[in-house]
This record gives C-alpha cells, sequence and structure tokens, in this order.
C-alpha cells in the first residue's frame, strides 16, 4: 500500500485505505489510486496530526508554503507548479471522499501566488464580446453552396454548448442527440468530469438555435451519413476538439476579439450567471462542480468588465 509506512493511528490509515478503495471503484487511473493517498499521507505525518478531524485551514496552508520553498528531488530547484496542484487536487478530492461519505470533511485553501508561483489568469468575455460572437456566425459563407446558412447554424449550436450550458470540452463533444431533452428545456451531461452525471438546463434562445439546427443543417451536413454526435463536420463526421477550437478561432477572428480556447466559454457563463444574482451553490451544480470551492474563483473576477 502507498500509506503503509504512514506514523500515525490506524483509524487514519484505514480512512486512507477506504479513500484509495474509492478512487478505484471510481475507476480513477492508476497513477491517480497510487499517487493520491499518498500525498494525503505526506501532508498527515508531516503535520504531525493523529485525527482527520484537526485537519484545518492553518495547516494546509502551512502545508502549502512547505511545498513552495521545498526543494524537487527529481531535478534543481524548488516543486513545480504542477506538482504543488497534483497535491492541492488530492487534497480536495480526499476532502469530497470524507464528505459523499459521510465524514466530517474539510475545506481546502486556495493557493496564492506565492505557494503555486503564479495561477493561470482566468479570462472572460463580457456578455457584450459573446454577443459579438454570435453576430459573427452572420458573416459565414458556405463553400460550395452559397446562402444557405449551414456553418452559421452550427457555429451558434457550438456557442449554446459551451457557453449556453457551460460545457467542458469533453462534455461538449461527447454530446449526442439522445442527450437533448428539448420538451423539458434540459440536456443530459453522460461523460462529466470524474464520470459525474447531470442534467443542465436549455436557456430559450440556446433551445432555438439546436431546433434550428437539427431540423434544417444538421441533416443536410450529415450527407446521408447516420450516427448519433450532435455536432458534425462539413462531412457530415463527428467534430473532435481540434475542430471545435478550430471554429472557435475562426468566430473569434470575424469578430475582432482575442484568441481564446473553449473553456473561456465555460468561464465566461459562469461568471455571467454570478454577476446576474446566481448563488454560488447554483452555479457550482449547473457547471458540474465536486465542490464549492472550484466555483468561488469567480467571485474574484465578477466585477470585471474585461480581463483580456
Amino acid at each position: 500500500m502507498p500509506v503503509a509506512q504512514l506514523k500515525s493511528e490506524s483509524v487514519v490509515l484505514a480512512t486512507l485505505e477506504h479513500y484509495q478503495n474509492w478512487l478505484e471503484t471510481l475507476n480513477y487511473s492508476s497513477l491517480v489510486v497510487k499517487n493520491n493517498p499518498r500525498f494525503i499521507a505526506e501532508f498527515i505525518t508531516w503535520s504531525g496530526i493523529t485525527n482527520l478531524h484537526q485537519i484545518n485551514t492553518t495547516n494546509l496552508q502551512a502545508w502549502f508554503t512547505h511545498l513552495s520553498e521545498r526543494k524537487s528531488k527529481r531535478r534543481a530547484g524548488a516543486l513545480s507548479i504542477n506538482t504543488i496542484k497534483s497535491y492541492y487536487t488530492a487534497l480536495n478530492q480526499f476532502s469530497r471522499f470524507l464528505r459523499e461519505t459521510g465524514q466530517q470533511s474539510f475545506a481546502v485553501p486556495r493557493l496564492n501566488p506565492g505557494q503555486a508561483q503564479q495561477e493561470t489568469e482566468i479570462k472572460v468575455f463580457t456578455q457584450k464580446e459573446i454577443q459579438q460572437l454570435y453576430e459573427a456566425t452572420n458573416y459565414y459563407t458556405d463553400p460550395g453552396i452559397q446562402d444557405k446558412g449551414l456553418l452559421a447554424a452550427r457555429e451558434r449550436v457550438i456557442l449554446g454548448l459551451f457557453y449556453g450550458c457551460g460545457l467542458r470540452k469533453n462534455e461538449g463533444q461527447n454530446v449526442e442527440i439522445k442527450d437533448l431533452d428539448l420538451k423539458k428545456d434540459m440536456l443530459y451531461v453522460r461523460k462529466g468530469k470524474n464520470y459525474k452525471e447531470r442534467y443542465v438546463p436549455i436557456p430559450a434562445g440556446v433551445k432555438k438555435d439546436f431546433v434550428h439546427y437539427l431540423d434544417y443543417a444538421r441533416p443536410l451536413l450529415l450527407r446521408g451519413q447516420k450516427h448519433e454526435q450532435f455536432i458534425v463536420t462539413w462531412y457530415g463526421r463527428p467534430m473532435g476538439k481540434s475542430a471545435l477550437y478550430s471554429r472557435l478561432h475562426i468566430l473569434c477572428v470575424l469578430a475582432n476579439l482575442p484568441h481564446i480556447g473553449l473553456h473561456t466559454l465555460r468561464h465566461s457563463i459562469a461568471t455571467h450567471l454570478l454577476q446576474n444574482g446566481m448563488k454560488l451553490e447554483q452555479i457550482a451544480r449547473f457547471l458540474g462542480h465536486s465542490s464549492l470551492e472550484s466555483t468561488t474563483i469567480y467571485t474574484h473576477i465578477s466585477n470585471e468588465a474585461v480581463l483580456f
């Protein structure tokens, strides 16, 4: 066991073994199953706690400060940002495990720039800039077919999935026709992060774009092919991540906006929902966050007009 050398009370060791079994049951990668319990064990040994109830903000912050100053065993200098974030992720996940198994959990404090060098800046579009992206779809001309708006209809669906519904890249790419319940205005996310499933509401404007795409554009784009994938290429095949990224890049060029990734659309809708008064807990459920900690990042940027 990766925690076999932990010098603590037997109940702590038993909990870590249970945690490792939980990871295996949820089909986490072998690397996560191996490393995450070890990361937790390192923290417990370093902090000298003998009971998991002793985990608190003070000793967690001290631990991250220690990690930021600790030298790497594999290369010259301090631990890398990614290594420190791996410890951070493990603690957040362990907190979730305790909560979901009915045990007393804890809140993991956010890393500050001094503890993880510099966190990646979260960029969002303003609501006006999102409107510019939508308007940019009107500038499309379809190759070989004039004035039919096939690509424009599809690109509005891409914006609807990643901004209107706030999906992650994998979630949006894997949406199938059967996942859309347009009668109830709901979208079923089958392949969420960490295998979590959820339903997200489909806004009225997004639904209108979905219906137009399904009734008109998608059948023509399929060119006689038959499959369940919602978003398709010009040749009727399921659209992959690189193609989705490319289509968004074209919209940014047409709208004269900075080149961004699909996740920026997700960050943008979360920020806009917070600005419009939605509670943090509701936004967390909408985004499929396992921990409210992941959602609190938007409280730091919700008052910004633009971050580009």
